[in-house]
């Protein structure tokens, strides 16, 4: 059983489970299955000693687990709400990290931590710590992220076309899912801006399009509550 195969798989019943509501259909089905495997990942797969999940579970009848934790699916758990209780807080507390980044299976398999570091990986868990609140994994996983765009850029050779393209997304994402907080939903938009204490002064986005609409937006200060 794989972590990351499973957070998926609870994500699509969800999302299916939105989709029949909206066409005014059946969703408890799915939403059912949803908790399911939602439930399981948290009895099965999560280390209580270590405070995250582990990669895999090397048998389903006697469920041995990996020494591994795959951080891309640790953030997903957080980002599709599987994470619950304190959870979330915690995994994104006790991973370990590197100063160069998060990696993407702790502890790493490469020599060197920087091979088993991948950007949009880094920005997936940037968005985590966000969501969680917790600012220093934020704050060195801000400068990590940036770090590998001035070193790297996004024309690298060594790197996969595709790469290179969740790279620049990642670090847009960084601007419009955490400094200006833009959450989609079936509702509308939503702006929950957040910045570092150590992010202060003035930001803006301009021309950001949704829908009908063209938004200008101008943050000023650190935190994450909006005063006004």
């Amino acid at each position: 059983l794989r972590l990351s195969t499973n957070a998926i798989y609870a994500q699509c019943h969800y999302v299916l489970s939105l989709i029949d509501e909206e066409l005014f259909l059946d969703s408890e089905q799915h939403y059912l299955t949803y908790r399911r495997v939602k439930d399981s990942i948290n009895q099965t797969m999560w280390n209580e000693r270590l405070g995250r999940y582990c990669a895999f579970v090397a048998d389903e009848v006697f469920a041995r687990q990996s020494n591994f934790s795959c951080n891309l699916a640790q953030a997903a758990c957080v980002l599709f709400g599987i994470a619950d209780d304190d959870r979330a807080s915690t995994l994104i507390a006790r991973t370990p990290f590197y100063l160069t980044g998060i990696p993407t299976l702790y502890p790493s398999r490469h020599s060197a931590p920087n091979g088993n570091q991948a950007a949009f990986v880094q920005g997936l868990w940037n968005i985590a710590a966000a969501r969680t609140d917790n600012q220093r994994a934020l704050r060195y996983g801000l400068a990590a992220l940036y770090r590998w765009a001035a070193f790297n850029g996004f024309g690298s050779s060594a790197a996969s076309p595709q790469h290179n393209v969740l790279a620049a997304c990642a670090v847009a994402a960084m601007s419009l899912k955490i400094t200006a907080g833009i959450t989609l939903s079936p509702e509308g938009i939503e702006f929950n801006p957040y910045a570092p204490d150590c992010f202060t002064g003035t930001r803006t986005s301009t021309g950001i399009r949704y829908r009908q609409a063209t938004f200008n937006l101008t943050i000023v200060g650190a935190g994450s509550e909006v005063k006004s």
